[in-house]
């Protein structure tokens, strides 16, 4: 039987973020689901936990497939996860990161806005160490620069994305080329009024590496080429030396502080 949904989850040495993932995955309610586990060969006893969670879905009913080997970065071990997927949408909940609440998948999914759509997106909680914050999706013309929602939020039919699997050199916005490609290729994608996911953003892998993403966005959209971005990153380069300076020496709870009151005027909080 072919299912609504396959979510999949990558994880390499996050045992336990994935035990909270894996609950909040069997915890959905109102839709036919597939579960994938796509292990980047771990060695802190995330298998023992895979091999616990396949017995727990087993019991529910929910068919679980995993696996656990070297990969070539998160994008190659989501696009294998895409490849084993048979429902007729996929979503990726990495390990860590988990639904809003029980009945997520099924508001996003048995929305008015899913019927014929490529790809549906909702809002986001983020998880920062000063607090959650609540994200709704920018306007789709934002993803002219950057992602205009997080990929944690948006499902996708699953025959897109063997049509454009992620493309593994971008190491930390695969996830935005590919989203700018379906926009810029006439896909249909819709905002539903939902709040589907929880996103740990203090973890997240763009966060560490944030000027590696401005160039991989800038890359993707073309925008690399332009003077102005060329003397825009080159600010942003000086501006990192000084934050990493800065955070050497002023106490963490100034710089959280601040960072709450950035973080919130950026989201017109």
């Amino acid at each position: 039987m072919k299912r609504l949904v396959s979510v999949v989850t990558i994880c390499r040495n996050m045992r336990d973020d994935l035990r909270l993932t894996a609950d909040s995955v069997l915890r959905q309610r109102g839709v036919d689901l597939e579960f994938h586990i796509v292990d980047g060969a771990s060695a802190d006893g995330t298998v023992e936990v895979i091999r616990a969670i396949e017995a727990e879905c087993r019991a529910a009913g929910v068919p679980l497939r995993w696996s656990s080997e070297p990969d070539g970065g998160i994008y190659d071990a989501m696009n294998k996860g895409v490849a084993r997927a048979t429902g007729e949408w996929v979503v990726f909940m990495n390990a860590g990161d988990r639904f809003a609440h029980d009945n997520a998948l099924a508001e996003l999914l048995k929305s008015p806005a899913a019927e014929g759509a490529d790809l549906v997106y909702g809002s986001t909680i983020v998880e920062r160490d000063f607090g959650s914050l609540t994200v709704r999706p920018r306007p789709l013309a934002f993803l002219r620069r950057k992602m205009a929602f997080c990929h944690q939020s948006m499902a996708v039919r699953t025959a897109l994305m063997r049509e454009h699997p992620f493309d593994t050199r971008f190491r930390v916005c695969a996830d935005f080329e590919f989203v700018h490609w379906c926009h810029a290729s006439g896909k249909i994608l819709r905002e539903v009024d939902a709040t589907v996911a929880i996103f740990d953003g203090a973890k997240g892998n763009s966060r560490k590496q944030r000027l590696r993403l401005d160039r991989e966005c800038a890359a993707i959209t073309g925008r690399d080429r332009e003077v102005s971005w060329r003397l825009r990153h080159g600010l942003k380069v000086i501006e990192a030396g000084f934050n990493s300076l800065y955070r050497t020496f002023v106490p963490k709870s100034v710089t959280s502080v601040l960072r709450q009151w950035v973080y919130r005027r950026k989201q017109g909080g």
